[in-house]
Parts: C-alpha cells; structure tokens; sequence
C-alpha cells in the first residue's frame, strides 16, 4: 500500500501535502473517538 501512496504523491505532489494533513486529522479523530469511547 506504501508504493501505491508514493506512486499518488508523485502524479499529485500539490494535493500531497494536503492529502497527509487529511489522513492525519483522521487518524486524531479516530483516536479521540476511542479514548471517549473508553472514558
């Protein structure tokens, strides 16, 4: 799956930047999610 990301941030290095910030947030959210879910 990492060659597949690398191959997109090579067509698109503009929206790289962008698309790591969006997968992060996700990743954050998930995290929030499951820390409120075990408080």
């Amino acid at each position: 799956m990492g060659a597949k990301l690398k191959k997109l941030f090579h067509m698109m290095p503009r929206k790289s930047l962008q698309f790591r910030m969006q997968k992060t947030e996700l990743i954050f959210n998930s995290f929030v999610s499951k820390n409120h879910v075990i408080a």
